[in-house]
Formats: structure tokens, sequence, C-alpha cells
């Protein structure tokens, strides 16, 4: 599986976009809104992985209840199978779910995400 806004670059194995800090903001009497912090991760020949920082604006979502993420394997960032979204719809019928549930929702959320912005024409200035 390809990592987001991979590339190979000459001398250097790869370079990736990730998110590597979440921030709920759950301020009282507004929309909770979850922000992404973003860096793009680089893997050397040796091995060795260094970040750099996404420069800002962040990758925000404000909360809607109606709104529909669909729901993506973190590990092969392909959609669930039948067989696997039953498995959590059970676990959740009986009022629990399990913690890997909350990593799927975030990061179905924030590929959603990605996916809007990217899918926008660059602003000018």
């Amino acid at each position: 599986m390809p990592d987001y806004k991979e590339q190979l670059i000459e001398g250097v194995e790869k370079t990736w976009q990730r998110a590597n800090t979440i921030t709920i903001d759950n301020t009282y009497g507004k929309a909770p809104v979850l922000s992404f912090n973003e860096e793009t991760r680089t893997l050397t020949p040796s091995g060795k992985t260094f970040a750099e920082s996404v420069k800002p604006p962040l990758l925000t979502i404000a909360f809607n209840p109606s709104a529909i993420v669909p729901m993506l394997n973190p590990v092969t960032d392909q959609p669930f199978t039948h067989d696997q979204l039953t498995e959590i719809a059970a676990a959740v019928a009986v009022g629990v779910f399990p913690q890997a549930l909350i990593q799927i929702t975030i990061y179905s959320a924030y590929k959603q995400a990605c996916a809007a912005r990217d899918s926008k024409p660059p602003r000018r200035n």
C-alpha cells in the first residue's frame, strides 16, 4: 500500500505525509473541531527516518453529526470487507467496541479530509 502523498526520490528511499498530532477542540457552546498537524517523513537509504512539519494551515474538520465517513482499514487503506464490518457491528451491538475502532474512525476521517483538500484547486494569493 502506498503511503499518503508518497514520492520516490533519487538518493532517498521515499517521502510521505502523515498526521502526527490530532487535537479535538470541544469548546463549550461550539461545534467540536478535529485538527490534524501533519508532517512529511523521509526514509533514507540507510533505513533512518526524519520528519519535517507541514506548515499550517492545519487540516481541520468541523463536527457534523449527519456527515458520512467511509471506514478505511488503516493497514491496507482500503474499505473493510463485509465480514470485518459484521464483526465490528456485532461488538457495537452489545454496547462495546474495540479500541482499534477509535484509530479506524480518526484515520478514515483524516483520509476523507485529505481527499477533500486535495481535490480543491490551489488558492491564489
